[in-house]
């Protein structure tokens, strides 16, 4: 496929790191001249809404603003700019080789998410994931070996051409129908300023029953976080952002993060002896927590940190009515590690014993009451 002949856009959220925005840019432009770039800004103050003023460039989009919001409202404007029939989810701080966008476009269609590999310094070594090659050609765009990250792309491209794992494991480096992410409203920002967009998204997609697939011969470099985590703006409050997204996710699917999905039910927890640092372990758990304490003080504090309205998830133990699907009494004098274990899998717990063969064949019913003990937690099912 030539270069003009690409209904690709590459979407790029960028926010500072100027630096990176141009490399990204320039070396782009080198491999692929016409392919569609889309570059969204918000809160950039490092000259990068001047940077794109300046370019001429009738194969770009671009759209910034000096108000801070989140990575997927910057993403959710790239798709809205986007022209093209599909789209790549970028970040400026990668380096695409040669024949990257030609090894994901020859999988792409309406019923296909497709994911690449990329190559990363040592910085996460021990995350081994399909699609991630582990080699140092840089750690900063000051040390780019660039000639020699081309030799060793072209190399592993020969390698694994043509080839596919049935899976993918980054879930936000991603190519698909441009319509599909609009047809499921894009990105949540419920996880602002960033992390677990990726995860959410996904969930999303797998929910279509999209086919999922990596081009392992689909290969980009990156830097590792420029953007995000070891970002100058960021690094100081990562661990803060990213327990934040956490507890998000937690309240919108019911489990932990992606990998511990499963079958989600609306689930009631009855913590008894609560207290605010109880509740906070608790809450994201629950689709209502009812406690015999005073939580005003919690929401007060939590409030500022979600988009949910925590004064219509938190209850007094009083108001209690015993209609949910699962209801999980809790001792809060009692909780342990263990307990707190449990309670992050209270929706696997239900969909293991909902669907055990055992259970069924002994009841003759699509409907059962069952009661499971696990730890200090006891876990009624009426389903």
């Amino acid at each position: 496929m030539g270069n003009n002949d690409f209904s690709i856009s590459l979407l790029v959220g960028l926010k500072n790191n100027l630096e990176y925005s141009k490399n990204f840019y320039e070396t782009t432009r080198n491999i692929y001249p016409y392919v569609e770039i889309i570059f969204v800004s918000y809160g950039s103050t490092d000259g990068t809404h001047e940077w794109l003023d300046s370019l001429e460039d009738s194969n770009m989009r671009f759209y910034y603003e000096l108000i801070n919001k989140s990575l997927a409202d910057a993403y959710n404007k790239c798709i809205e700019l986007a022209t093209k029939d599909y789209m790549v989810l970028l970040h400026n701080d990668m380096v695409l080789t040669p024949y990257f966008l030609e090894n994901i476009a020859k999988h792409l269609n309406d019923n296909t998410v497709v994911g690449y590999s990329f190559i990363e310094p040592p910085i996460y070594s021990g995350d081994e994931r399909i699609g991630k090659i582990v080699k140092d050609f840089g750690t900063d765009i000051q040390s780019l070996r660039l000639k020699d990250l081309y030799k060793f792309s072209g190399e592993k491209r020969l390698e694994y051409s043509g080839q596919v794992s049935h899976s993918i494991e980054l879930r936000f480096f991603l190519s698909l129908e441009t319509n599909i992410l609009k047809r499921i409203g894009g990105f949540d920002n419920l996880f602002s300023p960033m992390f677990f967009e990726d995860d959410d998204i996904f969930l999303r997609l797998e929910q279509l029953n999209m086919k999922m697939i990596t081009s392992l011969d689909a290969i980009c470099y990156h830097f590792v976080s420029k953007t995000s985590r070891f970002s100058e703006e960021a690094i100081k409050k990562t661990k803060e952002i990213e327990e934040n997204s956490q507890r998000n996710f937690s309240r919108k699917w019911g489990f932990s993060s992606y990998n511990d999905r499963s079958a989600t039910y609306k689930t009631a927890i009855l913590l008894k002896n609560a207290n605010i640092d109880l509740i906070r372990e608790v809450e994201p758990y629950a689709t209502h927590l009812y406690v015999d304490n005073n939580f005003d003080e919690y929401i007060r504090e939590e409030q500022r940190k979600t988009k949910y309205d925590l004064s219509k998830r938190i209850f007094s133990i009083t108001d209690f009515r015993n209609s949910y699907p699962v209801t999980v009494n809790i001792d809060g004098e009692k909780l342990d590690e263990r307990s707190f274990k449990y309670i992050r899998r209270i929706n696997s717990i239900v969909n293991k014993r909902k669907n055990e063969k055992r259970v069924k064949k002994i009841l003759h019913s699509l409907f059962y009451k069952h009661t499971i003990r696990k730890a200090n937690l006891l876990i009624k099912i009426n389903l």
